[in-house]
This record gives structure tokens, sequence and C-alpha cells, in this order.
């Protein structure tokens, strides 16, 4: 993986965008209205100019497109491995949905004369029981009534109702799927099922094109969600509200909830209350879910939700992959602060956060202080403890674990901890009988924390990178794609991560110090030594808040000489929410042998490069470099790599600045190597272009003019201000990229070639001037440096093929 490439991965964004220019075509891409069993969804991807593409999606409705819907994570990476699917944030669509009121009614509780009976309404018609006896039962998309003979003997049926036509609107959770596939980047959408997620929908043309053009929306062909489970809710009188979740249901009752199993709610009328039965977890017997009192009798209120809520809290914590993220004192002090002033950014004292040699956690609002555990310093950990102090400064009457602390702990993971899925967190918990509010007061005032969050985990010592993707609006892999963790650690300005990736089970390292030299508080500069998934040793030099960089670096390890060479340069990309170009050494392992050696008397690594009349200097203590817990990691970097052969072709990509690449095309066989030097017609601002290319076997030499007409085949070119040369060229016509250039070429390259490299040790130059065909008064003219064209790592491929 070149450094450009990696940039992406340690990439940290801001996932706060402005959404603009949302214009897909109108609709059309089906034959036939879909029957309105759910909603057809439309997906929609976009290429930014760091290489991500944006995905969101629409639905139709009223008979046209909705506004596009935009999940938080919605940003596949430019480095995503190739055929693995990855999945954007939760988000909730508009749906047809089967929806029914279902009232029960016990009129003796209201003064009613006649017998105990339930009364039911079920939009619109009327039923009643025997015997004081009622169950109900769904299955199969039908919602069956039983109760008792005349006899109160046996069961008899008492209605049945078709629960799955839609009759009203709903909403579901979705989320969008893509993934990059042989070049194109697949999209596809899942609902919710119960606790988890459907099979991928995938549309009859799922792909976006294979050349997006950066800003503009593609979409995909139209696929139909199906609805989402049937609606059903109502009341068990006034005392008590009834609801169907996920095919179970669900009461409410003094401000309790029960949940049932298996589809089954039974009934039992009794003087001062009516018994309410449920199947075990099972499906095998009946047992008692709850009691519901008449309006006479009434329930206190305690926290009776502790033991669940923890155990409710370390399951989705676990399931998302969110747990164990581990936080030094200083850095859980900070959180706490950030947090804390977030929604109350008037109040002069956050709590005091303190470490215990104990095994107590816990928030003591007396002192307004949070004390941590060994075990508790976790980032899990301490936002449970700031949400206790959250509520006790609010002044929200709570008890312990109650509704509204529960709501306010789901809105610090959806900010702070997005890789849980606090969507279906909240649906688990409320299926399991605890109580969540809505929302809590104080409503958020500031989002401080969630920056504070990326600076203290995201930024030196990295401490989960799906975390910080998610953080920065990413697309998510999932909680098993092993990125949760690693070892990562940092000892000042100096930090580090090694972690085994997932998928190939090959180990990736990263070391990286900060530069001396500062502005405003944050290093100009960056060293990174790393070991990545192609198990190559890459040493660079990042600048942040750059644009680019001049290939020539110079440096000086420690009192030595002073040097000076041509280093691989990148660019475009972000990194700790900043800007970055920068140097790659083109062999890592001299360079690193040297600073190794200077690092044993504590030197340093000073370099520079000089842009446009400015020169950019950096310098980087070499104290510690070498004796991290990675450094066992670098050392062995390559060592089970095999040999190379000396015959096979050196495959290699890079750049010297922005006017000279070079690569190697492996789809070709046998494959092909080029350099080309990129530079502009003299008096315009249209490009011409020098390739250098071994292409089966030959070597090859040609000119790109950007020009509208024809070439000539007679070309005057110059080496070195040496005498001018015309030749009898062949030309020609081919496309790059979406531009279409006019080429001119010697028929055998190997004496010119030969020329310009003996000039290129002289950092001489190429002048070349073409004449338009059947207007010699026509000419085009262009320089190229020839400094680097022949010092590329692809160099022994042309060398051998000029053989």
């Amino acid at each position: 993986m070149t450094a450009f490439g990696r940039v992406v991965w340690l990439t940290i964004v801001g996932a706060v965008l402005i959404v603009a220019g949302w214009s897909l075509p109108a609709r059309g891409e089906t034959g036939s209205e879909p029957e309105q069993t759910g909603v057809e969804v439309r997906l929609a991807g976009r290429l930014h100019e760091d290489g991500r593409i944006e995905v969101a999606l629409q639905t139709w409705w009223n008979g046209q497109w909705s506004r596009g819907v935009f999940p938080s994570r919605r940003y596949l990476p430019a480095d995503a491995v190739n055929g693995r699917w990855l999945a954007s944030a939760p988000v909730r669509a508009t749906s047809f949905q089967s929806q029914v009121r279902l009232s029960v009614e016990y009129p003796r509780w209201d003064g009613a004369d006649g017998p105990g009976e339930f009364e039911l309404r079920i939009d619109g018609q009327r039923y009643r029981s025997n015997c004081g006896h009622l169950a109900l039962e769904f299955e199969d998309e039908r919602l069956r009534l039983r109760t008792r003979d005349a006899a109160c003997a046996e069961d008899k049926p008492l209605a049945a109702h078709r629960l799955a036509i839609p009759t009203g609107q709903g909403r579901q959770d979705v989320r969008i799927a893509a993934r990059s596939d042989a070049g194109r980047v697949q999209l596809a959408v899942q609902h919710r099922e119960g606790s988890g997620w459907s099979e991928r929908l995938i549309p009859a043309d799922s792909r976006l094109p294979e050349r997006m053009r950066v800003g503009r929306w593609y979409h995909t062909f139209t696929v139909v969600l199906p609805p989402p489970p049937a609606a059903l809710s109502g009341q068990l009188h006034r005392a008590a509200s009834l609801d169907l979740i996920d095919g179970d249901f669900q009461i409410e009752t003094d401000d309790r909830r029960f949940h049932g199993n298996c589809g089954v709610l039974e009934l039992r009328a009794g003087e001062d209350a009516i018994l309410v039965d449920s199947m075990d977890a099972q499906c095998t017997a009946l047992t008692a879910l709850a009691t519901i009192c008449g309006p006479d009798v009434h329930e206190r209120n305690c926290d009776v939700q502790r033991n669940h809520a923890y155990e409710w809290e370390r399951a989705w914590l676990q399931l998302g992959g969110a747990e164990g993220v581990r936080l030094e004192l200083s850095e859980a002090r900070a959180l706490v602060d950030a947090i804390y002033r977030d929604y109350f950014p008037n109040r002069p004292h956050p709590p005091r956060v303190v470490r215990t040699s104990g095994d107590g956690t816990h928030y003591d609002a007396a002192r307004h202080r949070i004390q941590l555990a060994d075990w508790a310093m976790t980032l899990d950990a301490v936002l449970h403890e700031t949400a206790h102090a959250l509520i006790d400064s609010a002044g929200v009457d709570d008890p312990g674990h109650g509704a509204r602390y529960l709501a306010l702990l789901l809105e610090l993971w959806q900010r702070y901890l997005p890789i849980v899925d606090t969507n279906a967190a909240r649906t688990a918990a409320l299926a399991a009988g605890l109580e969540v509010e809505d929302s809590v007061r104080p409503l958020l005032m500031r989002v401080r924390g969630p920056e504070a969050l990326r600076d203290l985990i995201c930024d030196h010592s990295l401490r989960s990178e799906r975390l910080c993707r998610s953080l920065a609006g990413e697309l998510d892999a999932g909680p098993m794609d092993g990125s949760a963790g690693g070892l990562g650690g940092s000892l000042g300005d100096l930090w580090w991560l090694s972690r085994v990736d997932a998928d190939t089970g090959v180990r990736e390292t990263t070391l990286v110090r900060e530069s001396t030299e500062q502005f405003n508080g944050v290093s100009l500069a960056r060293l990174s030594i790393s070991c990545e998934s192609d198990d190559q040793l890459e040493v660079a030099i990042w600048w942040r808040d750059l644009d680019a960089v001049s290939p020539r670096l110079s440096f000086r390890i420690g009192d030595g000489s002073r040097q000076s060479a041509r280093w691989r340069t990148f660019s475009g990309g972000t990194w700790s929410g900043d800007e970055w170009a920068g140097h790659q050494a083109l062999d890592a392992a001299s360079f690193l042998q040297a600073l190794n050696w200077r690092a044993a008397i504590a030197g340093a690594l000073h370099v520079q490069f000089a842009q446009s009349r400015r020169v950019h200097r950096a310098s980087f203590e070499l104290r510690g470099l070498f004796s991290t817990p990675v450094q066992s990691a670098l050392v062995r970097c390559g060592a089970e790599r095999p040999a190379r052969d000396s015959n096979a072709p050196i495959v290699d990509w890079g750049r010297f600045g922005a006017d000279l690449w070079w690569g190697v095309a492996e789809d070709d066989e046998p494959p092909r190597t080029y350099v080309v030097s990129d530079t502009t017609i003299s008096g315009t601002d249209r490009k011409a272009r020098l390739q250098l290319e071994c292409q089966q076997g030959e070597l090859g030499f040609d000119v790109y003019w950007a020009v509208d007409e024809e070439l000539a085949r007679t070309v005057v070119y110059q080496i070195a201000g040496g005498a001018p040369q015309r030749e009898e060229w062949t030309a020609g016509w081919a496309r790059w990229g979406d531009v279409e250039y006019k080429w001119t070429g010697p028929e055998d390259a190997a004496g010119l070639v030969a020329e310009l490299a003996w000039a290129a040790r002289n950092g001489g130059a190429l002048v070349v001037e073409a004449r338009e065909r059947g207007n010699p008064n026509r000419r085009y003219s262009a320089r190229f440096e020839l400094a680097g064209i022949f010092a590329t790592p692809v160099q022994p491929n042309l060398v051998r093929c000029a053989r």
C-alpha cells in the first residue's frame, strides 16, 4: 500500500457536510407501478475529491421521489477492500404498513351492570369475551381472538383479522450497503428484521458508473422494500396500553412495560385486577407476565431497572464492538469536561474525575465527583457515569436507571459511540420491558464532546480505528472486522498502532513522530514508519496544510552532512481533520539504517524542501524511535516475502511532484511499464506529455499534444541546449482519459532515449516542436525537464526493455 493509499486508512475527517446539488432524473426505471405493499426506493452515490463515495437513498411517495435521505455514516472509503460489503448507519424510511387499533374495556371497573366480561373494538368491530377470559394470538400476519365456550369448559375462536394488508403509513429502519466490485461501486439496501437485518436487496442495475464525475449524483434502478411488521396498538382499559412489537405483545401500565413471548397474550378478569399471562421463552407453557391493577390500586415507582439496565448495556456494547476503549485519567477528565460543557456551557464546574483503588465506580452527587476503578477506565464506563452526572445536574426526577436516564445514555452513545446501533438498542430495551423515554432534557447545546473524543483516540494514540472512522461518518463494516482494538500507545510526541487485518491475517503497523516545530499547538509535520498489508516497509514525511510538495527533499541526520534526493510525493489526503501532502522514501530500509545508527546517540532528523519561493523545514527527534512495542513488527517487515526474481519486472507506482509519475500495468501481458512527464504547450494552457514505455518487449517514446488538428510527421527537437535536430516521426491520435491527444514519436526510440538518459545526468531538458498537418505556420512547442525521468523505481524495467 502506498503512502497515499494509507491516507484514507488513518483519515479522521469531520462528518458534518452540507448536502447540496441533489438532482436525480425523474422516475421511470421500472415498467409499472408496484403494489402498495411496502415502499419503492432507489439508491444513489457521488464521488468526492478525496476518493470517497457518498451514498444516499430516496423513496417513491405520493407520486414523486422524496428528498434525499442521508445516513450519518454514508461514505465508502477510497481504500475499501474489494468485494467487501460495508453498511451505513440506520435511517428511518416511510412505508405502507398494516395498522390496527384495538381497545379492550372492562366495564365492571366503571361501575357498569352485567357480567365481568371484556369488550373489544377492532377498527370499529365489536366483540365480547365469555367467562372473563380472552386470548390474543398473532401468527402468520393474522390476529386471532379466542375465549371460552358458554360452559366455560373449552376454548373457542372469537374472530380472526388479517394484518398483512397495508392500511396506513409507518416507518422502518433501513440501511445502505456498498462495496467496491471490479472497479465499480455496487449498492444495496437492507431493512430491519427483528433485532437484525434482512438479506441485501439489490436493484436490477445496482452499480455506479466506473468513471464518475466529482460532485455528481448517480442512481440505481429501484427496489421494493417490504412493509414493516404490522402495527397493533390500543388500550387494555384506561389503565394500560397495548402494542404489537416485532410480533409480540407489549403492555405498559403504571409506567412499567411487560413484553410477552411467542405472539400470545391471555387476559383473565378479576375483581380488582386483570391477570396477564404469556408464553415462556421456549413457547412451551404459559407464565405470569403482569398484573394490571384497578383504578383504585397503584404501584409505587422505584429503580427496578438497574440490573436489567446493566445487562442490556453490556450486551449492546459487546454487540456493537464498543467496549474496552481504554482511556488515561487525563483523557477521561478531558472528555467528561467537554461533554458536560456541551450540556451546561455556563456551569462553572464540571464533575471531578478521580481514580479509585477499589472496584467501586459511581457518580457521587453530594461531591459532584465521578469515581472510576481501574477496570472502569474505559470510554463506555465514562459515558455511563457522565450520564448520571448530567441527570443530577439537570434536576431530572429519575429513579437511578429509569426511563429518562436510559434516554440520555442512548443519546450519549449516538454522539460518542456511533458504532452502536442506538435505534436497535432502544428497541431491544423496550422489548425487554425496560422503560426508555423518547428524549430527556436538557437538550444538547454544543458539540465539543465529539471533537474532544476524536482528538483523544484518533489523533495521537489511535485506540479504535472503527470508532474513528464512524466518528468521521464513514460506512461501517460491523463489529467483527477486528479493528475495534489493536496494540496502540503513545509517549509524548511519539505514538504507534499495530493490528492484524481480519480479512488477510496480515499485521499492519504504523509508528509516528510529530515534528519539533509547531504552530498553534499542533505539529507542522509528521514522520511515519509503517509496514502495511503488502509487507512493504515505508518511510514518509507528512506536511500539514499543504496541497502539494516538490519531489526534491534535502535532509540531514544529526550533525552529519546535508543530502538531497528525489522522493516520491503524495497529496490530496486528510488526517486528523487537516490537509496533508508528503514525501515517501524510495529506499526505506537504507534510510532507516542511517536513522537507527544516529538514534543511539539521540540525534535528530532535519528535512526541508523549497516550493514557491518558500523553504519548508521540520525536525524530528530520534530518541526512542526504535524502542517502541511495535519495533519487532517493523523489523520483521518483509522478512517472509520471497526473494524477487531478478528477471521479473519491478511492480511500482508513484510520482515525483505533480508533473512526473510512473507505473506498471499488471493487467497487460506482459506487464507494461510507463514513465510520464507532464508540461504545458508553450504560450497556452494546454497539456503536453512525454511518455516512455516498455510494451511487448519494445521501448517506446512518444509526445502527446492536447491539440485539435492532426500533426505533421516532421518534428524538430533539441536536447540539453544542443543543436536542433529535424526528423520524421510517426504520428496519430489517442485518448488519455476523457481528453483526445495527438501524438508524435520515433519508430525506433532506443537511440533517442539513450541520448536523453545521458543528458538527464546533468539535469538537461528536451524541447520538442511539432507542426499542424497542412498548416506549417501553426507550431506547437513543449519543454520537458529530464531530471527524474530516468531515476524512478521502474527504470530497471526500461533498461532491460532497451536491451
